[in-house]
């Protein structure tokens, strides 16, 4: 399939190789996380690069999701919310694995980009992101791009409300687990006949590293770009660290 869609070219990028301005949709898979949602999607309409569409998709999600993005008047956002949410397991502890892999699949038909950037509904792009990572593409000829990314730790509720995160860069080459993060990652379209797999829980893979993965193994044109352009939050339930996780992770 990737030879037939580079068609005898290096690369598989839908549109002409002397276009250095295609469009670029972000897409934001969503399930009732309204506020941090529009800061998503005002990250995505941030960017230094112009010519972007916004796509939220909605797993289902709620009424109060719903009303907000129906209130964003800039005509470069798109929403459709699904009449179902997706199948994903019941057991928590996978069920993150491939959640938000269906709102994915259903980004991928209704693109109208060349290239595809993804936020989640809780993280934030920043301003050079696409520009940043779309240069890079077009200038080493990549099908497949990925950037250094800020993570973003914040603290314990019992520590209180004033307690700053922690902040570190990830983010590194070669492509493996753990050195790329879905939101930190540009890629052609030309790829769009790779889905996210709902069923990579039972290998033990997070869906959008088990499609990376695939990628990497059809031959796929990826490079890494240093630089950090995408905000990657992470809201601890207390209950899930140990004892002491907070100042055993101090970063100095």
């Amino acid at each position: 399939c990737l030879a037939a869609v580079r068609a005898g070219r290096d690369v598989c990028w839908i549109e002409d190789d002397n276009d250095l301005e295609p469009l670029v949709t972000v897409a934001i898979p969503t399930y009732a996380r309204a506020e941090p949602l529009m800061a998503a999607v005002e990250s995505a309409l941030g960017q230094t690069y112009e010519r972007v569409e916004v796509l939220v998709i909605g797993d289902n999600t709620d009424e109060q999701s719903v009303s907000l993005i129906g209130s964003c008047r800039d005509p470069r956002v798109k929403f459709v919310n699904l009449p179902q949410q997706g199948i994903y397991p019941s057991d928590p502890s996978v069920r993150g694995l491939v959640s938000g892999s269906k709102p994915m699949n259903v980004a991928l038909d209704l693109a109208a980009g060349a290239w595809l950037a993804t936020c989640d509904d809780d993280d934030e792009l920043m301003p050079d992101h696409v520009a940043h990572l779309l240069d890079a593409a077009k200038r080493r000829r990549l099908e497949f791009v990925y950037g250094q990314f800020q993570e973003i730790d914040h603290a314990p509720p019992n520590l209180g409300a004033d307690v700053p995160p922690r902040i570190t860069i990830g983010g590194n080459e070669p492509i493996r687990f753990g050195a790329v993060a879905r939101g930190a990652a540009l890629y052609s379209m030309g790829l769009s006949f790779m889905r996210y797999d709902n069923d990579c829980w039972r290998v033990g893979d997070p869906h959008d590293w088990n499609l990376y993965k695939r990628m990497q193994l059809i031959g796929v044109r990826i490079g890494f770009e240093p630089g950090a352009t995408y905000k990657y939050n992470r809201y601890p339930i207390e209950s899930e660290r140990p004892p002491g996780w907070w100042n055993a992770h101090a970063v100095e």
